[in-house]
């Protein structure tokens, strides 16, 4: 019996030898099949995810590119919204009903109002319909959420930016992991002064002008006045003192900047890759020239207003001269004056009156600073609602004097400037650049 036990027990030894040599065996067969997978199965698999991965990366940008065409059309056009549908966006863009459409063009609030109502753009590709939106991955420096961020000169990290805009970040929601950072460039509100020769001021018969050339440059600059908008994009994603931000609360957004200090305007410029408008430049952009088919005439010859050749055509003229006007919309229109205050609402962003060059509001509205590196005393735009129609004020080239430093009646030449209860004037202006030197 004893015998027997020590037979099996024997048995069983060598089969738990065998059991051993067999599963390490196997252990061996499974690693070598596991190298084998690894070597060559696996790279197959691998490259073709990453085969997949390419493909689905491909249809996105290239749906991504039909819905940038689709954004950049929002961008630079606009949106006509719907009636009532303004209301959501107040926070954005504030008040529209004062402001022409000329407003919502190339604006940041508009893009940021859009995608808040949880809008999208619908592309068709290859025989199907994606939506495509927005990611609001952008920040203020006072840590709000944007979908977009301002891109200047002063903030772009490679040399060759464009030199105003924003970025926004675009998904589709069908298409899941990929995003797109696009760039939409600010090219609405910028007009470029003819190369040609010039004249600082009205013509005097008395003095001679003070002449210069922009022949073989090319200078831009802002077709509309700075607005309260863009001061708060200024302070939110510039370098703005968070200290204006009360200033701005209240004010209509589309409404021109007019509480600013001149430094503070330049800042502001700066930012934007630009400096504030020059008198030479003003005067260049609003006076017609006479003899337009000359660039380079022996005299500059000039009206004394923007819109035509000779003073005695225009109603500004007769009103001067004595003559009975009716003042109406139209007349408000070309120059807002003081009459206009209570009869027609000044509109932002108008373009009903419009220099040959391209600027808007050349008279009338606003006062509006302009450096003068020639006369630096004369750097105010006086023609404004201050003043009736029949002030000598209501024509290009003539100008006060304001210090800068604030907007009390000290600031100014007191003997020119009417008195006012509050004391407190409006100040607005421009910016513009220096493109290129060219050849």
């Amino acid at each position: 019996m004893t015998m027997f036990i020590n037979v099996n027990k024997g048995k069983m030894e060598s089969r738990k030898k065998k059991l051993i040599v067999l599963l390490a065996a196997l252990v061996v067969a499974i690693g070598l099949i596991a190298v084998l997978v690894n070597r060559v199965l696996a790279p197959k698999w691998k490259k073709a995810e990453e085969v997949e991965h390419f493909r689905q990366k491909r249809e996105f940008l290239e749906i991504a590119a039909l819905g940038a065409t689709e954004l950049q059309k929002i961008w630079s056009n606009g949106h006509n919204f719907a009636p009532g549908e303004d209301l959501s966006c107040e926070k954005w863009l504030g008040a529209l009903n004062r402001a022409s459409n000329s407003y919502l063009r190339c604006n940041p609030g508009l893009i940021q109002c859009y995608f808040s109502l949880g809008k999208m753009l619908a592309v068709r590709y290859q025989k199907r319909f994606y939506n495509i939106e927005l990611e609001q991955s952008y920040h203020t420096r006072q840590m709000g959420k944007r979908f977009y961020q301002v891109a200047t000169r002063a903030n772009a990290n490679w040399p060759g930016a464009f030199h105003d805009g924003i970025l926004v970040k675009l998904k589709i929601r069908e298409r899941p992991g990929f995003s797109l950072e696009v760039e939409l460039e600010n090219n609405c509100n910028e007009a470029f002064l003819p190369q040609r020769k010039y004249a600082l001021g009205l013509g005097q018969k008395s003095k001679k002008d003070f002449e210069w050339d922009s022949l073989g440059r090319v200078l831009a600059f802002d077709r509309f006045l700075v607005s309260n908008r863009d001061i708060v994009d200024w302070i939110e994603f510039g370098e703005g003192e968070e200290s204006l931000l009360q200033k701005v609360k209240g004010k209509v957004l589309a409404a021109p900047a007019t509480f600013l200090r001149q430094d503070e305007m330049q800042k502001y410029c700066q930012w934007r890759g630009k400096s504030i408008m020059s008198a030479l430049v003003f005067d260049a952009a609003s006076f017609f020239p006479l003899h337009v088919e000359e660039p380079v005439p022996n005299h500059v010859a000039r009206g004394p207003y923007p819109w035509g050749r000779r003073e005695q055509d225009s109603f500004l003229f007769s009103i001067k001269s004595g003559k009975e006007v009716i003042i109406n919309e139209e007349k408000c229109n070309r120059v807002y004056a003081f009459e206009c205050l209570n009869k027609i609402p000044f509109q932002f962003y108008s373009r009903h009156s419009v220099s040959w060059a391209g600027a808007y509001q050349v008279l009338g509205g606003y006062l509006e600073y302009l450096p003068n590196p020639v006369t630096p005393e004369r750097n105010l735009k006086m023609s404004s609602f201050y003043f009736p129609f029949k002030s000598p004020w209501h024509r290009l080239g003539v100008r006060s004097f304001w210090d800068g430093k604030g907007h009390k009646h000290e600031n100014f030449d007191q003997d020119v400037m009417p008195i006012l209860d509050s004391n407190e004037y409006e100040v607005a202006f421009r910016c513009m650049r220096n493109v290129a030197d060219v050849e």
